[in-house]
């Protein structure tokens, strides 16, 4: 899969993701990017600000052989969705949401991101995204904040080794 390839399922799956938007109708992210080290510890408290937010980015590839002969390699990118809120009413409330309606919470926001990318291409010379897992990465009481990890895996993409 060529990095070009790759770069452009990063962007148009974030661009998919745009309905979410605090800005359109129904929306409610503020915050809707390519990861670049947000959660890491020393900006987990500028993180808060940007709330709700989604951050996304390809963290790997799984490679398992398409033949006999060990030159043809099946390639599967796999793509990660950071979702994450705060509620300060309690970490409960930032998981399951608030009484507002701008109150989300990281349960909505995982079936969300499950529901705009599952089985999508996005015109892209690849087999569709499928849902791998969902893993907790932060849940904490101070600050209440939830982040979930939502992982995907690209379906079957051959590529020859030798570059034939």
């Amino acid at each position: 899969m060529a990095n070009e390839t790759l770069l452009t399922l990063e962007d148009t799956a974030l661009d998919a993701l745009k309905t979410l938007d605090i800005t359109e109708r129904g929306g409610y992210l503020r915050t809707r990017k390519a990861y670049q080290g947000e959660l890491d510890v020393e900006a987990a408290d500028q993180i808060l600000l940007q709330f709700p937010a989604l951050l996304l980015f390809i963290d790997g590839m799984t490679f398992t052989p398409a033949s006999t002969r060990g030159l043809e390699y099946i390639e599967r990118p796999q793509l990660t969705v950071f979702v994450g809120d705060v509620n300060w009413r309690g970490e409960r409330d930032t998981r399951r949401g608030g009484v507002a309606p701008h109150e989300i919470g990281t349960y909505q926001m995982i079936r969300d991101a499950l529901d705009t990318l599952a089985g999508k291409t996005f015109g892209l010379p690849i087999g569709p995204l499928v849902p791998k897992d969902v893993r907790s990465v932060v849940q904490s009481a101070t600050p209440p904040m939830s982040v979930y990890a939502v992982r995907f895996e690209v379906s079957d993409v051959e590529f020859n080794a030798t570059g034939d």
